[in-house]
């Protein structure tokens, strides 16, 4: 009963050191927040991709690019750094292997010294170079961990005595960093640059930019493999002990006033997506050491299943506000509900998948169904389809189809004819931007309503969204012809559209059209990749590239692992009834499918480990009911990590606050139209208004941070 999730979420955000030797392995054996000393501002390096056993190279191209951090205009040559700015701007610290066993805080701590942070890395020290799984020996094991300094925003003299800023951008899961991360902010740190130019211009202090890549990606490989013996060091919790660590290593190292004291320095962490949470769980466990954290696009609560994700998938294909309607929406899911009787699940779909390793032949579903199937997909391989797994994978490559995690408004639809929103529905419906505003229905609460807005005004167009409107004509659209679609009301009362002529191209018809374009397929040749035992294969291989040292391994191995031990995230929909509605084929998408590779790649038991890992996440961390303070939680209204991130409808959930206190002490934002922390990319011009007000709005904060943390409480 009362308005629907669609209808809410429209009125709701219409309102307002030397790199380790070559050849051998890397281990060396709202808005008021309180006073704190250490100013950290931490920036990601990557976002987190869906469907975290794909391998990266089988994605659609929009989602490759925004998963290697070069989304926004930018191109992955470009987005490198010549190698005489690498060298200026590269740094190495000694890091114990594990931040809970003390011999190997100790050895970490005798390598302490020097004030550039330079020198040669020292070797293997008391690990087996074969087994980073033996026992740790009594002189501890240490490795070498990259970050980088820009000190050209930064006046040492001027901050030795008076509360110094540091803008700290923290790495994550995904490409490791390059130089340009201090210099520009590269694809994922640009509000901290260029706040820390303005600040420098302001008042001659400014803030030094420091970065810090994560454990086990880019060129930070505490081992030098991805054996499980190894992965055990890669958690949450010991990348917070490398931040906590590496914040006191700059104040030796920049001889800073020590932390602790009256004019200690400043910290404040920024982060988007994994880096946003492990910004706020920096704030939560080392409150003495961080002053605040602006966590963008930070799913915080861990979760098992995830249909969250592909709800606001559904959702944003209906934005009017990023190029969506509600007829494109209804025409993908026309074109899901036609897979599905294609695959005939209804009739002949047992009861789950409890097979991961795609060995099962096909005794489902129509076989003359998925030949065609394949054919309109060009499915790599012959009869790819009679693999029960492959279907999973198929499903899963079209869930991903909708670029709403990568959505770039200024995106070349000239290069990548689906690249955005707008261009996958330009290819749906046609060029003109349909008016009509149908709800969707949301089930269950599978993703509450998006909050207030803080960052853009009341839009007067959007209206109710249960008010219809006429569906007319569509003019010719890219590599689809004129097609005319008509209302009309199913047996529930539900008004949808569909084709007003028979010899129409089929939803399914343009669907694949949009598929082919996602991914990129201008040759014959090209073929979508379904195979799911090469997943597996890839997942498997626990050696890094031999040329990792120079930032070539990509994390995918290193994520998935932690999905299985921390966060889940898997996002499938084994229940119908709370199942988006444009994703009919639930049954071949089911948790066992996603997670039982945990079992059969690190030996993990499913039932202790795997399907517990987010409740003790959760429970270590607080999720969407977050026990702590000077934290802002910026997200995007067409993210699909919205759906397990802290927004506005959450603040009435979190336990022995008032919403006042709450709104203070753990501020959230929803950025009408945004995507996965399209705000933290280098401002451009033509950025969406909500964007550029999100950056204002963050930026106000953190001055009023540092403001209190001089002491200055009359703001």
């Amino acid at each position: 009963s009362g308005p629907s999730l669609f209808v809410r979420v429209l009125r709701a955000v219409a309102a307002a050191t030397m790199p380790p030797r070559r050849g051998t392995r890397g281990v060396h054996t709202g808005w008021t927040l309180g006073v704190c000393f250490f100013v950290c501002f931490v920036c990601c390096v990557d976002a987190i991709p869906p469907h975290p056993h794909k391998r990266l190279g089988s994605r659609p191209t929009a989602l490759r690019s925004h998963l290697r951090g070069v989304r926004h205009g930018a191109t992955e040559s470009a987005a490198r750094t010549p190698q005489q700015d690498l060298a200026q701007h590269e740094r190495w610290i000694t890091q114990p292997l594990d931040h809970f066993h003390a011999a190997d805080v100790g050895a970490a701590s005798s390598f302490e010294g020097g004030k550039t942070g330079k020198g040669d890395a020292p070797g293997i020290r008391g690990l087996n170079a074969e087994s980073s799984s033996a026992a740790p020996p009594p002189g501890g094991r240490t490795w070498r961990q990259r970050w980088f300094v820009n000190d050209a925003y930064f006046d040492a003299t001027n901050n030795n005595t008076n509360n110094p800023v540091i803008f700290l951008c923290v790495g994550g899961e995904g490409p490791g960093f390059d130089s340009s991360v201090v210099v520009d902010g590269g694809a994922h740190c640009g509000v901290a640059v260029a706040h820390a130019k303005e600040l420098f211009e302001k008042n001659n202090r400014g803030a030094l930019l420091v970065a810090l890549e994560h454990r086990f990606y880019g060129s930070s490989q505490p081992t030098g493999d991805l054996s499980v013996g190894s992965l055990r060091f890669l958690t949450s919790t010991q990348a917070l002990g490398d931040l906590a660590r590496f914040i006191e290593h700059l104040v030796l190292v920049f001889e800073l006033p020590p932390v602790g004291g009256k004019t200690s320095p400043s910290v404040v962490a920024f982060g988007g997506s994994y880096p946003g949470m492990l910004a706020s769980f920096v704030r939560q466990k080392f409150p003495h050491l961080v002053l605040g954290a602006v966590a963008s696009s930070a799913p915080v609560q861990a979760s098992f299943a995830m249909p969250g994700y592909d709800f606001v998938v559904g959702e944003s294909l209906a934005d009017e506000s990023v190029g969506g309607s509600f007829a494109c929406f209804d025409l993908v899911r026309q074109a899901f509900d036609q897979i599905a009787r294609l695959l005939s699940l209804e009739s002949n779909q047992s009861e789950s998948l409890n097979d991961s390793s795609g060995s099962s032949a096909s005794s489902l579903g129509s076989q003359k169904g998925r030949r065609e199937l394949e054919k309109l997909f060009n499915t790599c391989g012959r009869n790819a389809l009679d693999v029960d797994a492959n279907v999973s994978e198929f499903l899963a490559s079209l869930t991903e189809v909708v670029p709403a995690q990568s959505n770039d408004p200024r995106c070349d639809a000239a290069k990548n004819p689906a690249c955005d929103i707008a261009a996958v529905c330009r290819m749906m419906i046609g060029d003109t931007k349909t008016s009509d505003s149908l709800p969707i229905r949301s089930v269950n609460g599978a993703n509450a309503d998006a909050g207030a807005s803080l960052v853009t005004p009341r839009n007067s167009n959007n209206g109710d969204a249960g008010h219809s409107r006429k569906v007319g004509r569509f003019s010719r659209g890219r590599g689809v012809g004129a097609w005319s679609l008509r209302e009309s009301i199913d047996k529930n009362g539900n008004r949808f559209t569909e084709p007003d002529e028979k010899n129409q191209p089929s939803a399914l018809d343009r669907f694949a059209a949009v598929t082919n374009a996602a991914f990129g397929f201008t040759e014959p040749s090209d073929c979508l990749d379904v195979d799911h035992s090469l997943n597996l294969a890839h997942m498997a291989d626990d050696r890094l590239p031999i040329d990792w040292p120079n930032n070539t391994y990509d994390g995918d191995r290193a994520w998935f692992w932690q999905t299985c031990v921390e966060f889940g995230f898997y996002q499938t929909c084994e229940d119908e009834k709370a199942c988006p509605l444009f994703f009919t084929s639930p049954k071949f998408m089911t948790l066992n499918f996603f997670a039982q590779p945990c079992v059969a790649l690190f030996g993990l038991d499913f039932e202790t480990v795997v399907k517990t890992a987010a409740f003790r996440s959760n429970a270590l961390y607080g999720g969407w009911c977050p026990a702590s303070s000077h934290v802002l939680y910026p997200s995007g209204s067409v993210d699909p990590w919205r759906a397990n991130s802290f927004t506005p409808n959450r603040v009435h959930e979190v336990p022995h606050k008032s919403k006042k206190q709450v709104d203070s002490d753990t501020p959230s934002l929803m950025v009408k139209g945004a995507s996965h922390h399209a705000w933290t990319h280098p401002a451009r011009p033509g950025d969406q208004e909500s964007v550029v007000l999100a950056r204002e709005v963050i930026k106000r904060t953190v001055d009023e941070w540092l403001a209190r943390g001089e002491g200055n409480e009359e703001l």
